[in-house]
């Protein structure tokens, strides 16, 4: 572009720029001004006195929307890859300061981690991401989000009843292995499904199993005459103590697992 092409346009920009300044509000696709508690909206017609949230008189664009920038996320509580870990924003002094700052930054991140990453800070989904200020959480999942999936009941198992423990050590059982192997194809010769290609039951949103550190596990009934609970750590290993090793038909625990 030549100096006088560029000096025409001058006037119009600082014009822009000006009427910025001094409404504060702006709408982009249209000429009518945004809605009162907008800085910024997106539109292409206003809404003709709508019934509802719902309502076709509602609308108001059809020519486009917004586009989010994608993004491949790297961990959950960092910045990265905009701001790498090691740079000045991030060190002691001002790593707070520019969380805080860069609270209600939105993108769409195209990177889904396979299942075999086990550390959870590691763990993404296709789909929008918001930084809340001190990690990114995932928004706009559709209704089988684990917000909708609380807990689950652990499948059925038979528990160990090798010896009347007594004042001996206490027996262990990995339960949370017990639910990642029923819950697997592979090593389940066991499992079955109409799905050849689901190699494994999925966490509501993704499509791995939840990872030790996603769940929190609670035993809600068991027979008392055979066994006594004595605990469970976070990585879902039980305790217990066998009273009696000959159970009768009715005898059964009901383990269920909390989603974080």
């Amino acid at each position: 572009m030549n100096k006088q092409a560029i000096w025409r346009l001058l006037p119009m920009f600082l014009m822009a720029a000006f009427a910025l300044n001094l409404s504060g509000q702006v709408s982009i696709g249209s000429s009518e001004p945004p809605s009162p508690a907008s800085l910024l909206e997106i539109k292409d017609r206003e809404a003709t006195a709508p019934v509802s949230v719902t309502d076709a008189n509602n609308v108001t664009a059809e020519t486009g929307g917004l586009i989010l920038s994608r993004v491949r996320l790297v961990n959950l509580r960092t910045l990265e890859p905009f701001i790498a870990t090691t740079a000045t924003e991030w060190n002691a002094a001002n790593i707070n300061r520019t969380k805080r700052k860069h609270a209600g930054l939105m993108v769409y991140n195209i990177y889904v981690s396979p299942s075999s990453v086990t550390d959870t800070d590691k763990q993404f989904d296709l789909g929008i991401y918001v930084w809340d200020g001190e990690k990114w959480s995932q928004t706009g999942v559709d209704s089988e989000s684990k917000d909708n999936k609380r807990w689950f009941y652990m499948p059925a198992f038979n528990l160990p009843l090798p010896k009347i423990t007594g004042s001996g050590p206490d027996e262990t059982y990995d339960i949370y292995g017990e639910y990642a192997r029923q819950f697997t194809q592979s090593g389940n010769a066991t499992y079955r499904s109409n799905n050849g290609s689901l190699a494994r039951i999925p966490s509501p949103i993704s499509s791995r199993l939840y990872a030790k550190t996603e769940l929190d596990y609670a035993v809600i009934y068991y027979d008392d005459s055979i066994v006594r609970v004595t605990g469970i750590d976070n990585n879902g290993i039980m305790s217990y103590k066998v009273l009696d090793n000959d159970p009768g038909p009715t005898s059964f625990m009901n383990i269920v697992f909390i989603v974080k």
